[in-house]
């Protein structure tokens, strides 16, 4: 996973369309932290993004039901630095912690 402006995750989006999937086959899981969802919830209220979704769903709630399905874990691991951006080795720690297969990023680095 990526920052939440990068993520653009909205509803209506490809990596809308890929959660809507987890939602409703629970085809994969989805690890998070707490940082991780307060981070997103922040970033859905960006105007930028919100003018990005242009959904007749209201991107809060929505992503609520994400959580309520996900994978939390504390968020207390410590990883060596990864990316280019440190903010972003949360999401690795992350992963690590949840005991991940797969980690899509959307990050070159």
């Amino acid at each position: 996973m990526t920052s939440p402006e990068a993520m653009q995750l909205y509803p209506e989006g490809t990596p809308g369309h890929i959660v809507e999937r987890f939602l409703q086959l629970s085809s994969f899981e989805l690890v998070l932290t707490d940082r991780i969802v307060d981070e997103v919830i922040a970033a859905l209220s960006y105007p930028k993004v919100q003018r990005a979704a242009r959904s007749t769903v209201t991107p809060e709630p929505w992503f609520e039901d994400v959580v309520v399905s996900s994978q939390l874990v504390p968020g207390d691991v410590e990883i060596p630095r990864l990316s280019d951006d440190p903010d972003d080795d949360q999401y690795i720690a992350a992963a690590v912690q949840g005991r991940a297969t797969f980690v899509d990023t959307g990050d070159p680095d």
